[in-house]
């Protein structure tokens, strides 16, 4: 059971990283560095999600930083669901 409970969280933070990246390639500044270059947008929005994820790690810990990821995935896709509405 905990090792379904952990593979859930490693697969949900995973993909939550992999959404957060697509999202913060689309902000503006990242889009005027990457000069339509839509991987280099992509590796650039790695630079606020590992920022993100090492300060959150280093403040509250591994599993807690996991869960925090997942949270922060959870509310961008409920806001981002309500703005195609």
């Amino acid at each position: 059971m905990w090792a379904f409970i952990f593979g859930a969280l490693a697969l949900g933070s995973i993909l939550g990283i992999l959404y957060l990246i697509s999202r913060f390639a689309k902000f503006q500044i990242i889009q005027k560095m990457a000069r339509g270059k839509k991987l280099l947008a992509f590796l650039l929005g790695i630079v606020p999600v590992l920022l993100l994820v090492f300060a959150i790690r280093a403040g509250l810990g591994s599993i807690n930083a996991a869960i925090s990821i997942l949270h922060l995935m959870a509310v961008w896709l409920v806001s981002d669901l309500i703005s195609k509405i």
